[in-house]
């Protein structure tokens, strides 16, 4: 896992940084759906989906916990997550390796909602933003302005109602 260690640029640059919100955007989708059924998985790549869309928030988070500055001002963590890693919403199956690997973010978030409040009363939550146009998604029906827009609206209104749970951009709770 040498991607682990990628993060020592990340690392320096924040040493004297105050950091209090996170908006954990980063996403693959991985491989085309028809190389996500189970008798084509490449479990390298799959290990490259988990590692981009749940387990960087882990060292992101390790770092910034690591930073005595950031620790005490972190004040809210977005995790952009996808209705594809709730587990009671799949009716479709395939596409294995982006729904675990969200469903892992999902999980993350949940744990991190408790320990980070209850640390450093630090807000957790994730969002689904639907099907937004991106360099993923050429063909997304919500403008990327206008999703960012909603997601700030979000955050800027009762986000301590939000910790622990798992909503789409209306604010509306999803199953995990």
């Amino acid at each position: 896992m040498r991607e682990i260690n990628n993060f020592e640029n990340f690392e320096n640059k924040i040493k004297e940084t105050s950091i209090d919100l996170i908006l954990n955007c980063a996403g693959v989708f991985g491989p085309s759906f028809e190389n996500q059924q189970i008798e084509s998985l490449d479990f390298e790549k799959f290990q490259e989906v988990l590692m981009v869309n749940s387990i960087s928030i882990l060292k992101i988070i390790q770092i910034i916990l690591n930073n005595k500055l950031s620790k005490k001002n972190l004040e809210i963590l977005v995790n952009i997550s996808s209705d594809a890693g709730s587990i009671d919403l799949n009716k479709e199956g395939n596409a294995y390796m982006y729904r675990a690997s969200k469903t892992a973010l999902n999980s993350i978030t949940k744990n991190m909602s408790i320990d980070l409040m209850a640390r450093f009363k630090t807000i957790v939550f994730a969002i689904d933003p639907g099907n937004v146009q991106s360099g993923m998604n050429p063909g997304g029906t919500l403008k990327a302005d206008v999703c960012a827009n909603l997601i700030i609206n979000l955050i800027s209104s009762n986000v301590r109602l939000l910790n622990g749970k798992f909503v789409n951009l209306l604010g509306d709770e999803l199953p995990w």
